[in-house]
């Protein structure tokens, strides 16, 4: 499909890095060619938020990382009775928001994942949950 040079403006990605990566990113905030297009035009129609959303939210709570097209962070505990009660808090507050993180428990260390499997990424209800749990420590 073509397409004109001011959709392409429009369309094009900022060329920032995002923060919180570890290590080398698994992608970067700007993407060429075809590919740029391809991932801003999914952005604008399938309600996915923004890179300007992701660096904003990541500036608000810096503990948490972008990854692979999902947010998460690591959490840790004194123990594995005290991690469990924190992820039955998460668990009540993602029930409570219809929405719900993958979970990965490891003695006193839990990790959460955020993004919305049926969109293919980030939208506002992983940040929107990613903050409330960040309320509950």
């Amino acid at each position: 499909m073509a397409i004109s040079s001011q959709e392409r403006r429009d369309l094009a990605p900022s060329a920032r890095p995002l923060p919180g990566f570890a290590g080398t990113p698994p992608f970067r905030c700007r993407f060429t060619g075809e590919k740029s297009l391809d991932v801003a035009r999914m952005v604008r129609e399938m309600g996915l938020i923004d890179f300007d959303e992701i660096e904003r939210f990541l500036a608000e709570h810096p503990d948490w990382l972008f990854e692979d097209s999902a947010i998460q962070r690591t959490f840790e505990f004194a123990d594995f009775a005290e991690a469990l009660a924190f992820v039955n808090r998460v668990g009540e507050a993602a029930e409570a928001m219809d929405h719900h993180p993958d979970i990965d428990i490891r003695w006193n260390k839990v990790k959460l994942r955020l993004s919305t499997h049926s969109e293919g990424g980030i939208t506002a209800k992983d940040t929107a949950l990613a903050a409330e749990i960040d309320g509950l420590l």
